[in-house]
């Protein structure tokens, strides 16, 4: 969904999913550049069919990294996400 909030120059954008997370996305002009949203909460995407999932996000060509064993994708404007089973 959208959200049109008074006194942001744009929407937020929501997102409430089926196990009752949700996600909201707000942007904005003193974001973190790609470097330090390295530094910043790294997420977990929970998917019932995860390889299908990794394989769209690098068919897609989305850095990736490895950490603790672990791969992780770089979406654009630097966040990280891992695809876990859900």
């Amino acid at each position: 969904m959208t959200l049109d909030v008074p006194g942001l120059a744009e929407p937020i954008l929501a997102w409430n999913f089926p196990n009752g997370g949700s996600l909201s996305v707000e942007f904005t002009p003193d974001a973190l550049d790609e470097e330090q949203a390295h530094r910043g909460a790294w997420l977990e995407i929970k998917a019932e069919d995860p390889e299908a999932v990794k394989g769209r996000i690098r068919e897609a060509g989305l850095a990736t990294v490895t950490y603790l064993g672990n791969e992780y994708f770089v979406l654009p404007g630097g966040q990280v996400i891992r695809v876990v089973p859900g």
